[in-house]
């Protein structure tokens, strides 16, 4: 029976073939190992990256000590759905005008947050909405 006879690994450049055992060793002396996290000398505290914060999470954080109206304005900014927003922001727009200064300093600490997020939104009627709502509360 005249079947293929057993030939050498083929290589290039006269380089070794690739072993998986080889590769291991090499990555066992050169990756260091993990220190955990008692490394971290500020354990308390761990920055939140901009735009990388869950809607729930918006939602969780609105303090009872804002308006009932803006709470629900707010908890719609944070929703899917991009025609929720965009009514939710046309009327935040509107109320802003209409409140006086020492409500808005309420609604502060919520805003950046939620501005990063609708800014960045992929819905370009969204985007514009969040600029015109920034837009009235700076004023």
């Amino acid at each position: 029976m005249g079947g293929k006879t057993k030939q050498a690994q083929r290589t290039k450049n006269n380089v070794r073939p690739s072993s998986s055992g080889r590769s291991a060793e090499l990555l066992g002396s050169s990756v260091p190992t993990f220190v955990g996290f008692t490394a971290v000398e500020n354990c308390g505290f761990v920055p939140v990256v901009p735009g990388f914060v869950t809607s729930e999470a918006i939602s969780d954080e609105i303090d009872a000590n804002v308006d009932a109206n803006y709470q629900l304005i707010l908890r719609k900014m944070s929703k899917k759905d991009p025609i929720t927003k965009q009514k939710a922001l046309q009327e935040f727009a509107e109320l802003v005008v209409v409140s006086d200064v020492d409500l808005l300093k309420t609604i502060l600490p919520f805003w950046p947050r939620l501005y990063i997020n609708l800014a960045m939104d992929v819905e370009h009627r969204v985007r514009e909405g969040a600029q015109q709502a920034h837009g009235a509360l700076t004023v």
